[in-house]
């Protein structure tokens, strides 16, 4: 079986990597391994390519959460491939405009779309373990945490809904409405 876990950078791909490698399948994290790859930068080619996955997952993360730390990603050429239009933009509104158009993408072809910080629930990680087909080990929770409290975490100003409405008010409406879709309130 293979998967992939995709949305956007920064929204915690290393983590779930983590998890479902503890769960005991091999999954590399932006490469592929023997049960699929965790790699956010799938979800550019999902049109063409969403056909050689069993299963995809849609991870989202708290619009304002993603959208800050993307403050601090060097990955803005490889995404101005897919969003042209982000490469004139500032900092704060290229992060809006690939959270709202990267999420786009994937949702056509994900076969369960879950927030990142609801994967403890029993619920959505019950899910999650019966589409990989491994059993809702929440154990594996605490070891990953243990072995991965210093993750490359990258220092960026928080931001807020208002931050982003002074930015780009309409994007901001569009991205509200998106995350209000994927179960966040506002």
């Amino acid at each position: 079986m293979k998967i992939l876990v995709t949305g956007c950078g920064r929204s915690g791909t290393e983590y779930i990597h983590h998890i479902i490698k503890a769960l005991g399948l091999h999954v590399g994290h932006e490469k592929m391994g023997k049960n699929g790859t965790v790699d956010w930068h799938k979800a550019s080619i999902l049109k063409k390519n969403h056909n050689k996955y069993d299963v995809i997952f849609h991870q989202i993360r708290h619009p304002v959460k993603t959208i800050a730390s993307m403050q601090v990603t060097n990955s803005w050429k490889f995404i101005s491939k897919f969003i042209p239009s982000i490469s004139n933009k500032e900092i704060v509104e290229k992060g809006m405009l690939y959270w709202y158009y990267w999420n786009k993408a994937v949702e056509p072809y994900s076969h369960f779309t879950y927030q990142l910080e609801q994967i403890k629930d029993p619920q959505v990680f019950g899910r999650f373990c019966e589409l990989l087909k491994v059993k809702a080990d929440f154990s594996v929770f605490k070891k990953v945490e243990s072995n991965t409290k210093n993750f490359h975490r990258r220092k960026h100003e928080d931001l807020t809904w208002e931050n982003l409405e002074n930015e780009n008010k309409d994007l901001s409406d569009k991205i509200k409405i998106l995350a209000e879709k994927y179960g966040y309130e506002i």
